[in-house]
């Protein structure tokens, strides 16, 4: 398991916030180069901790409905084969 410092954990709340900031943006608010801000990332990136990144749209803005299934099965049942 790779092991965060506190740098690294400072990176990835300020990317919770906002992933789309620039490495510059992120390196003036940790009061370190934009440099270490990127290897950073790339860093964690490699090592699979930053997996991907991703866009949360507003369904209600796209006309889309919301939908939800419920799905069940006794315990120990795979649903794989099924």
């Amino acid at each position: 398991m790779a092991e965060l410092n506190e740098l690294d954990l400072k990176i990835l709340e300020l990317l919770e916030e906002d992933s789309r900031q620039s490495y510059r943006e992120m390196a003036k608010k940790l009061n370190v180069s934009h440099v270490n801000v990127s290897n950073r990332i790339q860093s964690m990136e490699q090592e699979g901790i930053i997996r991907g990144y991703t866009t949360i749209t507003n369904p209600n803005r796209l006309d889309y409905y919301a939908l939800c299934l419920r799905i069940s099965a006794d315990s120990g049942t795979d649903l794989s084969q099924r």
